[in-house]
């Protein structure tokens, strides 16, 4: 018995420390290696140019302010457009291209050049979600979860942590419902804030916070969804 429980050990042990190293050469590879950012190009047809122009320029600027603020694992970020792609893989093909798929959802995607890996946010949004900075943040930094760690769900409890609510009316039912159920189990923990007080409490990683957004429940200091 003793013997079966040492070897479970030196198994569990092993195991650990095989996820710790590719985790370590992979981070290792992203330090070494350009990040490049494709920019967004926005196509609307049932909006003008000078419209789709705007949301494009918003968004390509929040996804620059996102990832300046919160992206620490590449050291050289570039933002080149879909039409640079083909000759910056030629000139750099051992380097690393965020893309950002527009089809009837879209998520950002990270592939590692020759291999199958890829990472991407935690899940597709349909396209009629907002392109808000806190939008754009959190699916990025679910992102950076899911390269940094293989994952993007904390799964410890954080009912020690005050849980923000936005301040404007539910997406729909059962977003609605969504909010009512936790206000019900934490009646006593939950706090109703403008997007601002959102925004300040991610942008400063505050630990004290967690918040509401689509149904998910994200932590304010890493940008993990959290079940509680």
């Amino acid at each position: 018995m003793k013997f079966i429980t040492t070897t479970i050990l030196i198994l569990i042990v092993s195991l650990l420390f095989g996820q710790n190293i590719d985790l370590n050469k992979r981070l290792d590879y992203l330090k070494k290696h350009h990040l490049f950012v494709v920019k967004v190009e926005w196509n609307d047809n049932s909006i003008s140019y000078k419209k789709c122009k705007k949301i494009e320029t918003a968004f390509n600027n929040n996804i620059k302010h996102c990832l300046d603020t919160f992206w620490d694992v590449n050291d050289s970020i570039l933002y080149i457009k879909k039409t640079e792609i083909a000759k910056y893989k030629k000139r750099f093909p051992n380097d690393l291209f965020l893309d950002y798929k527009l089809n009837n959802f879209y998520a950002f995607v990270i592939n590692i050049p020759n291999s199958n890996v890829s990472f991407d946010d935690i899940s597709p949004r349909p396209i009629d979600s907002d392109t808000t900075l806190l939008e754009i943040t959190l699916q990025l930094r679910q992102l950076l979860c899911n390269v940094k760690h293989g994952e993007v769900l904390y799964r410890g409890a954080s009912t020690d942590k005050k849980i923000l609510i936005l301040d404007e009316p539910a997406l729909n039912n059962r977003h609605q419902e969504f909010i009512e159920r936790y206000k019900k189990k934490y009646p006593n923990n939950f706090q109703i804030v403008t997007r601002q007080f959102i925004d300040a409490a991610v942008y400063s990683r505050d630990p004290r916070y967690v918040y509401i957004y689509r149904m998910s429940i994200i932590n304010c200091a890493d940008g993990s969804m959290i079940q509680i």
